[in-house]
């Protein structure tokens, strides 16, 4: 990693292609040295002139031969109320795709060099704009596919996840602070210390840490997509069904029952759901050993989605594949589908049939995955009924909602802490020596602290920003 604090970057701010404004950010000591050498003002002053937040229209020239490039809006930001904390030009130009390169290639050889990924996002944390939780919420809220997704980025970065961290972390400070004054001083009695107290205190911190880790499984599926699975027997229009949803031909449909031999996956948005959508083999019995394999990963699917989506094909009878896999959903977790309306058949019969067998009605649709029918009901049903399971119903408007982490790394430093703090327990419960019950929940602080940003190793740093794009 280059020098993070002395170098003056830029890049590319916009997305990719062509559009009706980009914009080439520039963040550094030297940025409006850069701009004036780029740009002139069309009132003929200069850039330096422009005080925080203001903006001049201009043109922006190549100084070797003076040739206009573009005719463009130079907005300033001034050090440390930016973005990265440091000075900030901002030049907005017309979005061509020659053009900005252009534009980027002048900045670049008067001073700038370009930006590593996610280096401006660096910047503001490293220069105390950001706290580490609330850079990595920048990332989640450009990524945001989802009304779920995008609330709990905009309460990480209004600090619901670093609030309650930097209250535990004090705590446990607190707490090494007390013990190291009863090891320096022990014929003095320590104000408010009570291996009682302390203990009692800790049962109630591990409880709320527990929490925040399991938290997690729900934060993902906010983030990533609901696992979803179809399910059926051979021909009743999974694939059909999938490459209707993903909106390609991702899997191959014939007439030939168990064409499907292994897990397809593809992640789609289905209205304000985002699915991580399998299509599987048909459920039967087979002697054939390959398909036989795709039925049981079928299975493992099946175990492991959030969401259970099964088709049955109303133009046939109800067989034994459909009785056995009745008996192994989770019916909580499904919906019916009652597909092939399209070509006749029988969806009362079916309907019957399935609601003798614990099938809740209004989780039965009739629908065609050839042209589509139906499946809007589906989609508002799934939204009722799924969206406020997502990360626990999460409502995220007030600074008292619980934190919802959503990131490996977050729910790996917790359950770090929480083996730290379990150990320091358990020495508590059997009067342990104070040295180490305090080594605990030092390492405990480090752990969290992991978390926050109040520390963490470079390379965690790079891992992190490395997953942003370049000009954030």
């Amino acid at each position: 990693m280059k020098n993070q604090l002395t170098d003056t970057i830029a890049a590319i701010a916009t997305p990719p292609g062509a559009g009706g404004v980009g914009v080439v950010r520039i963040s550094g000591p030297d940025a409006f040295q850069i701009a004036e050498e780029v740009f002139r003002r069309r009132d003929g002053r200069l850039v330096r002139d422009l005080g925080g937040y203001q903006a001049a229209i201009g043109e922006i020239i190549d100084p070797k031969d003076g040739q206009l490039i573009d005719e463009a809006i130079c907005l300033c930001m001034r050090e440390p109320r930016s973005y990265t904390g440091e000075n900030v030009i901002e030049l907005q130009c017309h979005g061509g795709v020659y053009l900005m390169q252009r534009v980027l290639d002048v900045v670049l050889a008067h001073g700038a060099r370009l930006a590593d990924r996610g280096e401006f996002t660096r910047r503001a944390f490293l220069n105390g704009r950001l706290e580490l939780t609330q850079a990595e919420a920048v990332l989640d809220l450009i990524q945001a596919e989802s009304e779920t997704a995008h609330r709990l980025a905009i309460q990480q970065l209004k600090g619901s996840l670093q609030r309650p961290l930097m209250d535990i972390t004090a705590r446990l400070l607190g707490w090494v602070a007390q013990i190291e004054a009863l090891i320096d001083f022990p014929e003095d009695e320590v104000e408010g210390y009570s291996r009682q107290q302390l203990l009692e205190e800790l049962s109630q911190l591990l409880e709320r840490l527990r929490s925040m880790a399991e938290s997690y499984h729900q934060g993902k599926i906010a983030r990533q997509g609901l696992p979803t699975v179809l399910l059926g027997r051979p021909n009743v229009g999974k694939s059909s069904l999938f490459n209707l949803l993903a909106g390609q031909d991702r899997a191959i449909v014939t007439d030939t029952p168990g064409t499907t031999r292994d897990v397809i996956e593809e992640r789609i948005r289905w209205g304000k759901l985002v699915l991580v959508l399998s299509d599987t083999a048909g459920i039967r019995n087979t002697e054939d050993q390959v398909e036989k394999i795709g039925v049981e990963r079928s299975w493992k699917a099946a175990d492991e989605a959030q969401l259970q989506i099964i088709l049955f094909d109303v133009t046939a009878l109800p067989e034994e594949e459909e009785e056995h896999l009745l008996q192994q959903i989770h019916t909580e977790q499904s919906v019916f589908l009652l597909n092939k309306i399209d070509l006749g058949g029988n969806p009362d019969e079916w309907r019957r049939w399935l609601t003798n067998r614990n099938a809740s009605p209004e989780r039965i649709f009739d629908v065609s995955a050839k042209d589509g029918t139906g499946l809007d009901e589906v989609r508002q049903w799934l939204e009722q009924h799924f969206l406020p399971r997502l990360a626990g119903g999460y409502a995220g408007e007030g600074k008292d909602q619980p934190a919802i982490i959503t990131h490996l790394r977050h729910r790996q430093a917790i359950l770090e802490a929480i083996e730290h703090l379990s150990h320091a327990e358990d020495l508590i419960l059997h009067n342990g020596p104070e040295e180490l019950i305090a080594a605990e929940f030092r390492s405990a602080w480090s752990a969290l602290a992991s978390i926050t940003g109040e520390l963490v190793e470079d390379d965690i740093l790079t891992q992190i920003f490395s997953r942003f794009c370049i000009g954030k």
